[in-house]
């Protein structure tokens, strides 16, 4: 079984980027990115987002920009405008097939921190960072940044990813709803 994506997304509040990273079952990672042109070679830190009501760790780590990979990661994201790119891991942990996608920052000098349980990253250099949230649908997860309290701030950025088995939905509709 393949994960596959299904993107609405909303944009970072500024030129940083968010990506989704996956593993699959043969070993591969994949990202997808609204970025084209991000360069062999490029390192970027990744980090899954908690899961509302999951009681697993956070992870952090960093990629590696492999190559481009229209044909090894095809129709996972393209037909959405973002680009696939082929990844491997240089710092672990590594996204595991099954668990979930897990967010990368593209073109940033930001870093991921964990306070309170939650993911946060300063996207737009205002010296305060968005935080993170993660909720389950029926067969999926919606990955949002807000600037402030998660369902209370403003959501700055929000993906949908296909996981294409039943989950048990904890999401509200302010995970969803498009502002």
């Amino acid at each position: 079984m393949l994960l596959s994506a299904c993107a609405r997304n909303q944009a970072p509040p500024s030129a940083v980027k968010l990506g989704v990273v996956s593993g699959f079952p043969d070993g591969r990672l994949c990202m997808a990115a609204p970025d084209s042109s991000i360069r062999n070679g490029v390192r970027l830190p990744i980090a899954s987002i908690p899961v509302t009501g999951d009681s697993s760790p956070t992870s952090q780590g960093v990629v590696e920009v492999i190559a481009p990979a229209q044909s090894l990661c095809a129709g996972l994201w393209g037909e959405y405008g973002w680009a696939d790119y082929l990844v491997r891991v240089v710092q672990e942990p590594a996204p595991a097939y099954g668990r979930g996608p897990e967010v990368a920052l593209v073109g940033a000098s930001s870093t991921f921190l964990m306070r309170d349980g939650q993911l946060e990253a300063d996207l737009d250099g205002d010296g305060t960072p968005e935080v993170f949230r993660s909720c389950t649908s029926n067969e999926g997860l919606h990955l949002t940044a807000w600037k402030g309290p998660p369902l209370e701030a403003r959501r700055v950025w929000h993906h949908y990813f296909a996981l294409h088995y039943d989950v048990e939905p904890s999401c509200v509709e302010a995970d969803y709803k498009e502002p």
